[in-house]
């Protein structure tokens, strides 16, 4: 018999570590959750956040794009056109994608639908209607989750 540990016996001893090392860590993860509780949360709060304010600032400058395109009434320019329906299906996309605008939005993605499906319906002035209510929807909603911040610190620090 040798001393030498083997290597069967060296592949147990590493899983053996491994397996305790996994609940050590576990039960430290459980101990700050628990503990840390509130801490967590607003880490949370913050991440969601600012993910939301990350694709609101998309929207925007996808609106401001929008802005920049006139549609002529006499279809004598089609690359506007196009361009404006192609936005407009970027937006559409976005705001299905994302659960809250999907819900606040739903009449807006119904119109914007509504003109992609039927890019010749689309005039001016309801091209400017979309993109107004969609910008004040934004506002709100940008506002929304800064005052969501500052509760969130104010229900920290007491």
């Amino acid at each position: 018999m040798s001393n030498l540990i083997t290597l069967e016996n060296f592949k147990e001893l590493l899983e053996y570590l491994n397996f305790i090392t996994a609940i050590f860590a576990s039960g430290i993860v459980i101990y700050l959750f628990i503990t840390k509780k509130e801490q967590f949360a607003s880490l949370y709060n913050v991440l969601k956040n600012y993910t939301q304010q990350v694709a609101l600032s998309d929207l925007r400058a996808k609106l401001h794009s929008l802005e920049r395109f006139k549609i002529d009434e006499d279809n004598k320019i089609k690359a506007n056109r196009n361009e404006i329906i192609n936005l407009m299906s970027e937006i559409s996309g976005q705001l299905k994608g994302n659960p809250l605008l999907k819900i606040k939005c739903a009449d807006l993605i119904r119109q914007l639908d509504s003109h992609i499906s039927n890019p010749n319906s689309l005039t001016e002035p309801q091209k400017r209607v979309i993109g107004h209510e969609l910008f004040e929807i934004i506002r709100h909603l940008s506002l929304n989750t800064v005052n969501g911040l500052d509760r969130t610190e104010v229900d920290r620090n007491g």
